[in-house]
């Protein structure tokens, strides 16, 4: 995976619904063009041979006409790599969205709270810290931490099927050593 930064997955968080939606919209178009290009191709080099077999006429005219069928046979070809180029590209984008969302979905807690409010739902930062209740460092410490989870989880080995199902098990190996992530419950009973 590549290397992403904060306002990679700020942008992806705010924008990122909306931006799938113009990729699959362009995927589509793309689609549609590259079928018809691919059609194109096809029909030029099937007249292009039946023009080099019709009798008659002068050659000139058979050249010029092959010529020109010939050119323009060529930009099809080029327009279909560029179209086959821009929809990796766009299925890149698609799939660095859908990993960022993965990892922020897999965040639980304040974390997954305060980067919901603020980047998914767009709320005013002023307003969800207030609304957080705790200090303005500690409201700051939370959300670089779910950004910084978010980032360590897209550059993992860790499959999206992965960081889904086995969330917990992920977050436990990544931790630093000394901080604690999943403690049992115990019960003091003492009569």
């Amino acid at each position: 995976m590549l290397k992403i930064r904060d306002e990679d997955v700020k942008h992806a968080l705010k924008n990122g619904m909306k931006e799938l939606n113009e990729i699959h919209n362009r995927l589509i178009a793309l689609h549609t063009e590259l079928t018809n290009a691919d059609s194109l191709i096809r029909s030029v080099s099937i007249n292009k041979i039946r023009y080099g077999e019709f009798e008659g006429g002068t050659s000139s005219d058979k050249k010029d006409l092959c010529d020109v069928m010939q050119k323009h046979e060529k930009i099809a070809r080029a327009r279909e790599i560029e179209i086959r180029e821009e929809m990796r590209q766009l299925t890149k984008e698609e799939e660095s969205i859908n990993r960022i969302r993965v990892c922020f979905q897999s965040l639980r807690g304040q974390e997954y709270a305060f980067l919901n409010e603020l980047y998914v739902k767009g709320y005013p930062y002023k307003l969800v810290e207030e609304h957080s209740g705790i200090s303005h460092s500690r409201f700051e410490a939370v959300r670089k931490k779910g950004i910084k989870k978010i980032i360590q989880l897209y550059e993992s080995n860790y499959s999206n099927q992965e960081i889904i199902t086995q969330r917990h098990r992920i977050y436990r190996n990544n931790t630093k050593k000394g901080e604690v992530v999943y403690r049992q419950l115990t019960l003091d009973l003492k009569a």
